[in-house]
C-alpha cells in the first residue's frame, strides 16, 4: 500500500534559463514521471508546444518572438500522476513553480532533485531583483504627506488666519510635486532595473548571444558604480 502526495513550491527570484540544466530538469521529468511536453508563451502572444527537448534546442527564440513564460509538464501513467515546472518573467508574480503529484517516496525524491537544479538557475545579480521599489514609492509618499501635514502645522500655527490658506495651498503643492518626483523616480528606476536585469531570461537560440551582450553591460554598470563609490570615499578621505 502507497500513499499519495502532492508538492507544491514557488520561488520569486530572477532566473537564466539555459539548455544544459533544462534538460537535466526534463530528465527529471520524464525518467520520474512520465512524457513530458515544453510550452512556451512568447512575446507575439503565441504559445508553442515542443513534444521533445531537441526542437525546443532549435527554436530561433527572435527578440519579436522571444520565450517570456516556459511550462515543463509530465504525465505519468494514472491521473495522481502528474509534475509541472513553471518560470515566469512577469512583473511580481515572476519566478519559479513546482507542482508535484504521485507517490509520497517519488514525490520526495524528485522535489529535492529538482530543487538541486533549479538553485542553478539563479544569476549572480538576482538581490537586486529582491529590493521592493514598489514598497519603496508607497514608504516615500508616507513620508511627503506627512511631512507636508508637517510643514503646514508648523509655518500656520503662528500666521494670521488670514495666510492659513496660502499657507495650506504651498504646503499642498509642495505634497504633490515631491509625490510626483518619488513616484516618477520610483518608475525610472524600476524600467530600468527590469531592462539591465531582467527577473527571467531563457538563454535559448538568439538568446544566447543577447545574453552575453547584456553580461557586458551589466558587469560594465556595476563596474561603474564601485569606482564611482571610491572616488567618492577617497575624496571624502582626502577632504577630512
Amino acid at each position: 500500500m502507497h500513499i499519495d502526495a502532492k508538492y507544491k513550491f514557488e520561488l520569486r527570484d530572477s532566473f537564466i534559463v539555459r539548455v544544459e540544466p533544462l534538460l537535466k530538469l526534463h530528465t527529471l521529468l520524464s525518467e520520474r514521471i512520465g512524457p513530458t511536453t515544453i510550452i512556451a508563451e512568447c512575446a507575439d502572444d503565441v504559445t508553442r508546444a515542443f513534444d521533445s527537448f531537441a526542437k525546443l534546442e532549435q527554436y530561433e527564440n527572435a527578440r519579436s518572438k522571444r520565450i517570456v513564460n516556459l511550462w515543463l509538464r509530465s504525465s505519468g501513467d494514472s491521473p495522481k500522476k502528474s509534475a509541472s515546472v513553471e518560470f515566469t518573467d512577469k512583473w511580481y508574480f515572476g519566478g519559479t513553480r513546482i507542482e508535484i503529484q504521485a507517490r509520497d517516496d517519488v514525490v520526495t525524491r524528485l522535489r529535492s532533485d529538482l530543487l538541486d537544479v533549479i538553485e542553478g538557475f539563479r544569476p549572480w545579480y538576482h538581490w537586486i531583483n529582491r529590493f521592493d521599489i514598489s514598497g519603496l514609492s508607497i514608504a516615500g509618499l508616507a513620508m511627503v504627506v506627512f511631512g507636508s501635514l508637517g510643514w503646514i502645522a508648523l509655518n500656520g500655527s503662528d500666521k494670521p488666519s488670514t495666510a492659513a490658506p496660502r499657507v495650506w495651498s504651498i504646503g499642498v503643492l509642495l505634497g504633490v510635486g515631491f509625490s510626483a518626483f518619488w513616484f516618477g523616480t520610483a518608475r525610472l528606476l524600476s524600467r530600468f532595473r527590469s531592462t539591465v536585469f531582467p527577473h527571467g531570461t531563457f538563454a535559448i537560440g538568439q538568446e544566447i548571444q543577447r545574453l552575453e551582450t547584456a553580461e557586458k553591460w551589466r558587469w560594465g554598470l556595476v563596474i561603474g558604480f564601485v569606482f564611482l563609490v571610491l572616488g567618492a570615499i577617497v575624496s571624502m578621505l582626502l577632504a577630512i
